[in-house]
């Protein structure tokens, strides 16, 4: 299984596809002489724990395993008790973000987040390989986000439900995001000031509360990502190498042109103000004023890009600023009205 091929911060896997396959090798008579196990490519592998747990689960079972059995067991190791209103959560992101099938279109990872985009008016990927587009309905992705929410009291002293809760929620604003960006085209194909000014704000304020939520866990923290780099240095300037190449990595990756810019992209809490915010104000500022003056050239996104990768030790947190439990209760209530009635 290759399940992630940049460490792009996204919901995604072919759960299914994990559960039967496998077992039609090891149960058809001239691909069976050959196999002689499983295993994953482990590239990008801090996320979408589920999978990774799912896959190596397999060498214990003869026969295919009942998929929903296992996951209400899952869920139930995972958080410390049963809950049905969980177990019914999960087969919904069984059958939404973990339900790409491995006969339909090709896709290397997750349905990227256009907030990591370079803006555009058309954006078909973030990376080269990728892809924004939808293997599932949004809408779908709400009813399980509710029953998390439902649970949160029940299940607070829960670690690993404290974390879903978040990537969920980080999730379903990413899937907005798409929403925003299209009504803020339509705004400017329009010539509509008054409705690009209004898309275009939410779209920004989007970009706020998703780094405020995801300031409340470490694992999807840029503060993090940065201090292990540096802390690799022996001395103050291999310290600001290390974190050229920390930064380089996860944006441009090379020089100007390279098709490789984005590959390994992150949704994470400092990177989305810092970096994917300012260049998002660029694009937007840019549209007003092409609405009035035709000759308007685009920004020259690259050059911001690329003098972000050169700053050092701009003091961003390693540690959680906020409760991810708190944090992801306010997006809820906030937005779970208004994201349900735009789909």
């Amino acid at each position: 299984m290759i399940l992630n091929f940049g460490g792009n911060v996204g919901m995604f896997g072919r759960m299914d596809a994990v559960v039967e396959e496998p077992f039609k090798a090891l149960n058809h008579a001239e691909y069976s002489k050959g196999l002689k196990g499983i295993g994953g490519i482990m590239e990008g592998i801090e996320n979408n724990y589920v999978m990774y747990e799912l896959l190596f689960d397999l060498k214990w079972h003869k026969n295919k395993i009942d998929l929903n059995n296992w996951l209400s067991d899952y869920a139930k190791r995972r958080y410390g008790k049963e809950n049905e209103n969980i177990n019914d959560a999960w087969q919904i992101l069984r059958n939404t973000v973990y339900g790409k099938k491995i006969n339909s279109t090709p896709q290397p990872g997750t349905t990227e987040s256009i907030l990591c985009a370079r803006p555009a008016i058309e954006i078909g990927s973030v990376s080269t390989w990728g892809t924004t587009k939808f293997y599932y309905e949004p809408s779908e992705l709400l009813k399980a986000w509710s029953l998390f929410i439902k649970e949160a009291d029940k299940l607070k002293d829960s670690e690993g439900f404290r974390y879903d809760l978040l990537d969920i929620t980080r999730q379903v604003l990413a899937n907005y995001a798409q929403v925003l960006h299209e009504k803020m085209i339509l705004a400017y194909k329009n010539h509509d000031e008054k409705a690009l000014n209004k898309a275009s704000k939410q779209f920004i304020q989007l970009i706020d509360d998703q780094d405020r939520l995801l300031s409340s866990h470490q694992n999807f923290m840029l503060g993090k990502w940065i201090d292990e780099a540096r802390k690799k240095g022996t001395n103050p300037k291999e310290k600001d190498l290390f974190e050229f190449n920390a930064r380089t990595q996860i944006t441009t990756w090379s020089f100007k042109n390279c098709r490789l810019h984005e590959y390994a992209h992150r949704e994470w809490s400092g990177l989305l103000l810092d970096f994917y915010k300012p260049r998002w104000e660029m694009f937007v500022n840019y549209l007003k004023e092409k609405m009035d003056n035709d000759s308007v050239k685009e920004p020259d996104y690259y050059s911001f890009e690329k003098e972000w990768t050169f700053q050092t030790d701009q003091g961003y947190s390693s540690e959680p600023k906020r409760d991810a439990l708190k944090e992801s209760l306010r997006i809820y209530k906030y937005y779970y009205k208004t994201i349900s009635n735009n789909y």
